[in-house]
């Protein structure tokens, strides 16, 4: 899969849900522990680096290989750009 297709990935689960949309309260690097990416769907191996995400509101992690990590951040943060940029756009009326 290209760097491309994984940010549009990416950004499709966090359209729908399926990721959060902004960074989480507690991340932990580590070893990789089988676990399905929960960016890209392919397995992390114990030979890979895993990035857990974890969220107060949330009962599970979001576990992430590195470069997973790194796109999905940017791609939360290119979101709450868009967020602010049309705040300032359009204003709230009081």
């Amino acid at each position: 899969m290209s760097a491309e297709e994984l940010h549009t990935l990416i950004r499709e689960r966090i359209r729908i849900g399926q990721l959060p949309g902004g960074p989480g309260d507690k991340t932990y690097g580590g070893k990789g522990s089988n676990t399905a990416c929960a960016c890209c769907g392919h397995t992390i191996t114990c030979h890979e680096i895993e990035y857990e995400v974890h969220f107060r509101s949330l009962e599970h992690a979001f576990s992430m290989h590195l470069d997973c990590y790194r796109m999905w951040w940017e791609e939360c943060r290119a979101d709450e750009f868009q967020r602010r940029r049309s705040a300032l756009r359009y204003p709230v009326a009081l």
